[in-house]
């Protein structure tokens, strides 16, 4: 079994249902949670071999990452 690599991102209360959208209409690409959604705090689930992929898109959004909390 592949593991799943957890990346945090932090946006604007108002784009977290616009990147999830993205992420939704890429197929399989990554799973988008919303840990807090008055701070803007998302958790992006993807495989070890997409990670690339999905760091090329979170690159194009209105985003920046974050260390997860602990």
């Amino acid at each position: 079994m592949r593991d799943t690599i957890q990346i945090h991102i932090q946006t604007e209360k108002r784009h977290i249902a616009y990147i999830t959208k993205i992420f939704e209409a890429m197929g399989h690409l990554a799973i988008v949670t919303t840990i807090d959604r008055e701070s803007g705090l998302l958790r992006i689930l993807c495989d070890p071999g997409s990670r690339g992929e999905v760091m090329q898109v979170l690159e194009t959004l209105p985003c920046r990452a974050v260390p997860p909390r602990s």
